[in-house]
């Protein structure tokens, strides 16, 4: 990336970084807002908001008139853009949640800030330098804010979901992991009762699910073995959800993979000692896995239909 040289430059650069950045999350407030996500729409539509008085007053230092004002175009990608790639990361619209959403602005703040103290350190003329560090002075305040309810929301989420709390030893850790994983494969294998007879290729992704949890619970049964611990008997596989369709199941499974990897990522975060640790990221690494791959069974299902 190439960093401004003189002022005029930097101030074009930050204009245009937070208009694409206030575009951005304004068209993901219309995203949520169209997958009924109402809390997280109005979350994004006040980053944009805010991200366009910023804007506003850029444009009154350098005396670039008001917000209306065409930006100059740039030979790079502005660092703040949150695009569709960072968006999907996320979880898309079927798993963003207010604690993924603002992960997603504290890191797109944080490369703004990169970008200007990297023009700060870079600059040889003073008021350069002196206008790039007042512009990731101003990016911080905004990242330690946002911080604060990053935090927030995950205490929320946290405490919605059970939390990770409760998980003080490697033998409470796996019977959460247990129950957790049962759950997705009597989910997968009802899903994929359900899909016999109807899409063979979404029958065929429930299969391989099922049959990866069931591979996955043998695992964690020999784990519980060997360090002792004694897990519940798994109850009857539940009938297929009456009126369940294939996409709404695909969605069901999305949202089970990601409060798992949520889950085992705060265990891991949390850790009382090394063994906790190094079993929930093995999880979480699994369960990466799992939601990578449905997220991208459902966009090429997406893709397919349109």
């Amino acid at each position: 990336m190439t960093l401004p040289k003189t002022p005029e430059a930097l101030m074009a650069a930050a204009h245009a970084m937070e208009r694409e950045a206030a575009a951005c999350y304004d068209e993901l407030a219309d995203e949520m807002a169209r997958h009924g996500n109402r809390e997280l729409a109005a979350l994004f539509a006040g980053l944009a908001a805010e991200e366009r008085a910023h804007e506003a007053r850029i444009g009154r230092r350098s005396g670039r008139g008001d917000a209306g004002e065409a930006p100059v175009p740039l030979p790079w990608q502005a660092p703040e853009a949150t695009d569709r790639t960072a968006g999907a990361e996320a979880g898309g619209p079927w798993l963003m949640t207010p604690y993924r959403a603002l992960c997603l602005a504290v890191a797109n703040e944080e490369r703004a800030f990169a970008f200007f103290s990297g023009a700060a350190a870079a600059a040889a003329d003073r008021s350069l330098r002196e206008m790039a560090e007042a512009l990731a002075k101003e990016e911080l305040e905004h990242i330690v804010r946002l911080r604060l309810e990053r935090r927030r929301a995950w205490r929320a989420e946290s405490r919605a979901g059970g939390g990770s709390g409760a998980v003080r030893s490697l033998a409470d850790l796996l019977r959460r992991a247990h129950a957790i994983e049962r759950a997705a494969a009597r989910r997968y294998e009802a899903s994929e009762r359900a899909a016999a007879g109807g899409e063979e290729a979404v029958g065929a992704v429930f299969r391989s699910l099922a049959a990866e949890q069931r591979r996955r619970l043998a695992d964690l049964a020999l784990c519980a073995e060997g360090a002792g611990v004694r897990l519940p008997a798994a109850p009857d596989s539940p009938p297929a959800a009456a009126g369940e369709t294939r996409g709404s199941a695909l969605r069901l499974a999305l949202a089970d993979a990601g409060r798992a990897f949520d889950f085992y990522t705060s265990v891991a975060e949390r850790g009382v000692d090394q063994e906790v640790v190094a079993e929930a990221q093995r999880l979480a690494g699994h369960a990466l896995d799992r939601l990578t791959r449905i997220r991208g069974w459902m966009v090429a299902r997406d893709e397919a239909s349109a």
